[in-house]
């Protein structure tokens, strides 16, 4: 309930001239309350012929999978067709649903009689498949080939049968101490130990295959390794997006074995052998100093493989870039080049087309690019053409024609800052430069929101620091506002600092969670900010308090001056992780190293005077605020390097580019902005503490 909490904090900044501070929870406002019992409707599991899709619906906790028509969406009320905890679901046919049973950790398969459908659906009982002997995860399973690929942490043996004698051998080794020669020592709330991350396969098929009637699914109850012993981990937190898997080999993301995990995010793409190929080499297909990988997809006919890549080894917010490898002959091309945007995934639409999702602007768009097989120069120039610019999409799925000349369809997750995530459906145009419009899949949030009286958030943009443009989010209190009252203002600070407030649904920081408790609320993108190229992004690294702060003063002056409905007086900031540091640089003692009184040659309103930065109340001397409420921020850029598993997250937030190449901004491929991030990318506290102090 930490939305409750900040929340009532806020009491302090209302309180003042509007009394006690009492939670509203009528039922035209969106309360905590409602965050957490809205349903959470996970992405589309998409049969293969995309007649049918599956979602599975979370109402605090309590799982359910409902089935939904994709070619008549909402003719007919989704099915609920199992009901309780489920995991990993895919498509063994399109009948035949497959999923993980965490009770026990057996794959399972319900078949699904869809004769009646739409009028009804009969569900069989679950009927095992395979039983793992520990705990999986991130099933992917490769149709064409009955390839079942999944992981699991095991000792350095791979042995997933021994996994549980290992674990009762160390709990009882009788002490409980470690010895770390290397980093990580933990990474975020988790102690490393002496197991890994690994992937496994097994083979999956049918009993009586030759039989004209349907048999039964099996496993081959053989599970293979095949990257045992190479040194190589599995997958990132988000594996799913990590590997894939053609009918003779697996693709995977991984970190580089030879280098720290705790200063270099360099993960090298690699071709793994598997089935009737074991036994050969396993061929690295990335080389050189190139960042992290992500996004690793076979094209249809398994004859590419692509994937995203940054191209800066330690720097996690880089730009990623499209890279396409033709296995055949070891080619490798970077497609979309110069486009400057936040590229946060892909799917192949065929051999020759992608879907592009990426962020533009704080929204989440979705782009074609063809992609041939030969390319010139215009051809790894083209930039993508935008189909899809509504609010913001994710999870794509791209839906193959099961006939000839029929079109192709793409199912996709779209939320909004005052709608939750639901899925839709688009038909890609023939023209790459046509924007078409969606329809919706699924409605599970709409009965709890239909009363909700939310403003519609208004995107505005000011001048910030340097003279750059800064957007930024206002979102008036829920029912609008009243002729002549004013209201207490909420000014949200994002964390990352690479990050942004989208057009997007948010089930923690939610800006109208706090609109509806009648508060005016401010969200501004300030320098370091996603989505509006990769140099206002990249302009943060070494100026955590500089750049950033001048762009939420302005805004803060801006909203202020354009909205008189703002109670200047009842004002309060909120921020979390490098928000949190923020709302501390807001409260910090010294005075800025920078003129207060003017901002871009404007007297700044209200003007601070040199009486109140005399009186050493720190830079909230510029805003005012009444409350500041900091969730999970840090006081010392400095104590951070000492503190923090992830070394290459400071090292490079305190990235020490010239001001003057900076404060050019020529482009996301500066060749003065990206080189002097390169030569500096790395400096400790004890190498220039400055930097860390700034």
């Amino acid at each position: 309930m930490r939305v409750l909490a900040l929340v009532a904090t806020l009491a302090a900044a209302a309180s003042s001239a509007a009394g006690a501070f009492q939670l509203r929870s009528d039922d035209h406002r969106l309360t905590p309350l409602d965050l957490t019992t809205l349903p959470r409707v996970s992405s589309a599991v998409v049969s293969p012929t995309g007649a049918h899709a599956v979602h599975a619906v979370s109402v605090q906790g309590n799982s359910t999978l409902y089935l939904s028509s994709v070619a008549d969406p909402l003719g007919h009320e989704p099915y609920a067709i199992r009901s309780g905890p489920s995991e990993g679901h895919f498509w063994l046919s399109d009948s035949e649903l497959a999923f993980l049973d965490p009770a026990d950790q057996t794959l399972k398969v319900l078949a699904l009689d869809l004769s009646l459908a739409p009028s009804a659906i009969a569900v069989s009982s679950a009927e095992p498949i395979v039983s793992f002997p520990i705990e999986v995860g991130d099933l992917t399973y490769h149709a064409g080939s009955g390839t079942l690929a999944f992981t699991a942490w095991v000792w350095p043996d791979g042995d997933l049968t021994a996994v549980a004698e290992h674990d009762a051998r160390f709990a009882d080794r009788g002490d409980d101490g470690l010895v770390y020669d290397d980093l990580f020592v933990r990474h975020w709330d988790t102690w490393r130990g002496p197991k890994q991350s690994q992937i496994f396969h097994v083979d999956l098929n049918r009993a009586n295959k030759s039989s004209s009637a349907k048999g039964r699914w099996r496993s081959s109850g053989h599970f293979r390794a095949p990257i045992n012993g190479t040194g190589l981990g599995s997958p990132s937190p988000d594996a799913l997006s990590s590997f894939a898997l053609s009918a003779t080999h697996l693709l995977l993301s991984a970190k580089d074995p030879h280098l720290s995990p705790a200063t270099h995010t360099r993960r090298p793409i690699y071709l793994v052998p598997l089935h009737e190929h074991l036994g050969e080499d396993i061929r690295e297909l990335t080389a050189g100093g190139k960042g992290a990988t992500a996004n690793v997809r076979f094209s249809p006919d398994a004859s590419r493989a692509a994937w995203l890549e940054m191209a800066i080894d330690g720097y996690e917010a880089d730009r990623n870039r499209l890279v396409i490898y033709e296995l055949s002959s070891g080619k490798r091309h970077e497609f979309a080049q110069g486009w400057d945007t936040a590229r946060t995934a892909f799917e192949w639409i065929d051999d020759d087309n992608v879907l592009l999702v990426a962020s533009e602007n704080a929204s989440s768009r979705l782009y074609t690019l063809p992609v041939p097989r030969k390319p010139t120069e215009d051809d790894l120039a083209r930039q993508p053409s935008t189909v899809y610019a509504t609010h913001s999409a994710s999870s794509p799925v791209v839906v193959r024609p099961p006939v000839a000349h029929a079109k192709t369809q793409v199912v996709f997750t779209r939320s909004s800052m005052s709608s939750p995530p639901e899925s839709f459906i688009i038909t890609l145009p023939s023209s790459h430069a046509t924007l078409v419009e969606a329809r919706p899949i699924t409605n599970f949030t709409a009965a709890q929101m239909a009363p909700k009286r939310l403003e519609t958030p208004e995107s505005f943009t000011f001048t910030g620091a340097e003279g750059h443009a800064v957007q930024g989010w206002a979102v008036k209190p829920a029912g609008g506002v009243d002729k002549g009252k004013t209201y207490p203002l909420a000014f949200l600070i994002h964390g990352g600092p690479q990050g942004a407030w989208e057009d997007a649904w948010s089930s923690r920081w939610n800006p109208q969670v706090f609109a509806s408790q009648g508060y005016f609320v401010v969200a501004i993108n300030p320098t370091g900010s996603t989505s509006f190229g990769q140099a206002f992004t990249d302009a943060i690294a070494g100026d955590w308090g500089g750049r950033p702060f001048r762009d939420l003063l302005a805004g803060h002056a801006y909203a202020l001056d354009t909205w008189p409905e703002i109670d200047r007086e009842r004002t309060v900031a909120l921020g979390a992780s490098y928000g949190g540091y923020m709302i501390n640089w807001i409260r910090a003692s010294s005075p800025p190293p920078w003129p207060l009184a003017v901002f871009r040659g404007q007297p700044l309103t209200p003007s601070p005077t040199p009486s109140t930065v005399a009186r050493s109340e720190g830079h909230n001397d510029q805003f005012g605020f009444k409350a500041l409420v900091c969730h999970d921020g840090i006081f010392s850029t400095t104590d951070a390097y000492y503190t923090t598993e992830e070394l290459y997250f400071v090292k490079a937030s305190s990235d020490s580019c010239d001001p003057d190449l900076r404060s050019a901004w020529t482009g996301a491929d500066s060749p003065s902005l990206r080189l002097g991030q390169r030569e500096n990318l790395g400096k400790t506290p004890w190498e220039d503490r400055a930097l860390y102090e700034k």
